[in-house]
């Protein structure tokens, strides 16, 4: 039963951190399009996929340095 859930919270872990790394990638396309961030670099949308790549990599790269980083929780 143990290992049930725990695959079950895998899911729910990887399904929910994909989720926000798509909505945060078209939250910044959104914002280089309308010029609220340098258009060139945000606002560019793959011509043959039609997603916006540099936003993704962008992302991805944040996810993985905050995912490396050790946070501590003490307050000593």
């Amino acid at each position: 039963m143990h290992s049930l859930f725990l695959g079950e919270l895998m899911v729910a872990v990887c399904s929910s951190s994909l989720a926000s790394q798509t909505s945060a990638s078209r939250l910044l396309l959104a914002m280089g399009r309308e010029d609220a961030l340098p258009k060139q670099f945000f606002g560019y949308v793959h011509p043959k996929l039609g997603v916006p790549v540099y936003n993704i990599l962008f992302i991805g790269v944040i996810s993985l340095t905050a995912m490396l980083t050790r946070f501590s929780y003490s307050t000593s």
